[in-house]
């Protein structure tokens, strides 16, 4: 299966979490015959709605005994997908609370079955018995797993597991106690990243509270918030930002003071094993840098640019008194000033550049219109008096998606949460969510992923990320309860 079935299995789970999990459905465009022992999605019979889609019926029929809560990992040929249940499947051994299980795409149609652990599984529900991250075709794992020992469970050792295609697993790492935290990973899975209360290695013998910062890299663990001396970065615990935290090859990591750090500041940089402040004003001027210290608002999926929200001046062509928003080049080291746009002020809320670095979108206020998001690109800054949600931009950097309820086209005629997508090229904007003859002009939302009418796929990690948008900026898939088409004849939700 090519990208379209890759996009077209994300929303076809997210359609099943909208409908209660009772079940999970692949939905797929006809095609060819796919070569070797997978076979190709089903053929479409005659009758068969939705334009020529079919469906396929993913996990068990019933009864099953279970009760699907949640998804956890999609493969990007959509062939495998892990799930969460609450009990077991049927055929699996008995137990309660939660059981992560895999579904394959055979010869024979969908095989279901309880992930294994390295260990028999206990009977009380514990997350460690699960893998946390998966490559992108779900063929490695890494998880935590408990190690038996001595009685009571919650004594013994809990393991780092990698969890092989042959279905076998070895032992990376051995942690005293349960206090970790996955955060990432390289997309082959031979570094993650995890944080911890506990101190592992003796340079984290000076932290008082909060978390430190761990590479596992095979099986060797590394602290990464320590500079180049080895000396910690804070002692009050440190943090990686989520979602943009981690570049997506898992080659750089930007590390922040933890949630204990009230008042200590910075934005450092770990690659190759160097330790790089990004957050150093880089101006000679008495008045440059000082309290508070900039926060990291994004980054772009290569890591190569960051973004920094600062109430202090970091460049000396910072004239403006209010805050600004820089950018870090990391090959260059250059820290440039973004915004001194008259009348537009940034917020420390999460910025969204485009992957090559030139544009982003971000929180701000207007002198005038007060709180929304703007949008920085060769055609200047535009204010958009509308809350910074979710947002995407398409790999090209042309295109970025995001609901609002402004009518920023001449067909938007209410005030619903309505899909757009921004042109950076023409500098334009186009409404997505509208259907035919006036269709969209309803007393429905229309969201992106995250929203209440598309609550969209489970957080991934940078190597296995969430989209809602095709490659090309073509395809762009949204819920909505209103009937943007004449095959919708009710008010319930549904995926376009």
């Amino acid at each position: 299966m090519g990208g379209i079935a890759e996009r077209s299995a994300r929303i076809g789970l997210a359609a099943a979490w909208m409908l209660g999990l009772a079940a999970i459905f692949l939905v797929t465009r006809p095609q060819a015959a796919a070569a070797g022992p997978v076979p190709a999605p089903l053929a479409v019979a005659a009758g068969v709605p939705d334009q020529g889609r079919a469906w396929e019926l993913i996990t068990p029929e019933e009864p099953m005994g279970a009760v699907i809560s949640a998804y956890k990992a999609l493969a990007v040929d959509g062939n495998r997908i892990v799930y969460e249940t609450r009990g077991p499947l049927p055929g699996s051994p008995s137990g309660d609370g939660q059981s992560y299980n895999m579904a394959r795409r055979t010869d024979g149609g969908w095989v279901n079955e309880q992930v294994a652990s390295p260990y028999p599984r206990r009977s009380i529900s514990v997350p460690l018995d699960a893998p946390e991250l998966y490559d992108r075709n779900l063929e490695t794992s890494i998880g935590w797993s408990w190690i038996p020992g001595e009685e009571p469970w919650w004594l013994h050792e809990q393991g780092v597991f990698r969890g092989e295609p042959d279905g076998t697993f070895r032992l990376k790492a051995r942690l005293r106690q349960e206090g970790a935290s996955f955060i990432g990973a390289s997309p082959d899975l031979r570094r993650s990243y995890f944080v911890d209360w506990e101190h592992l290695l003796p340079a984290d013998a000076g932290r008082v509270n909060g978390n430190s910062v761990f590479e596992l890299d095979e099986e060797e663990i590394h602290q990464l918030d320590v500079d180049n001396g080895g000396n910690l970065l804070f002692t009050c615990g440190a943090d990686v930002p989520q979602g943009s935290g981690i570049s997506n090859d898992g080659e750089r990591v930007f590390i922040v003071p933890g949630y204990s750090c009230n008042g200590v500041g910075g934005v450092f940089l770990r690659e190759a094993g160097t330790t790089t402040e990004i957050s150093s004003p880089d101006c000679a001027l008495a008045d440059c840098g000082g309290e508070p210290s900039p926060r990291f608002v994004g980054a772009t999926p290569d890591g190569g640019h960051a973004y920094l929200y600062a109430e202090t001046r970091l460049t000396a062509d910072d004239t403006d008194p209010g805050p600004g928003l820089y950018r870090y080049d990391v090959d260059s080291g250059q820290l440039t000033l973004l915004t001194g746009i008259s009348g537009i002020a940034p917020t420390s809320a999460k910025a969204t550049p485009s992957p090559d670095g030139s544009a982003v979108a971000f929180g701000a206020t207007s002198e005038s219109e007060g709180e929304g998001m703007a949008i920085l690109d060769a055609h200047g800054a535009r204010f958009l008096a509308t809350p910074p949600g979710f947002m995407e931009w398409s790999a090209d950097s042309r295109y970025l998606v995001f609901s609002t309820g402004l009518q920023l086209a001449p067909q938007d005629h209410d005030e619903q949460l309505d899909v757009y997508r921004y042109d950076s090229a023409s500098g334009t904007f186009t409404e997505i969510s509208a259907g035919a003859a006036g269709a969209g002009d309803g007393a429905f939302a229309a969201e992106l992923g995250g929203g209440k009418e598309f609550p969209g796929l489970a957080w991934l990690y940078p190597s296995n990320p969430n989209r809602v948008m095709s490659t090309d900026g073509q395809r762009i898939f949204f819920g909505t309860a209103e009937r943007l088409v004449p095959e919708d004849r009710n008010d319930a939700a549904d995926v376009y």
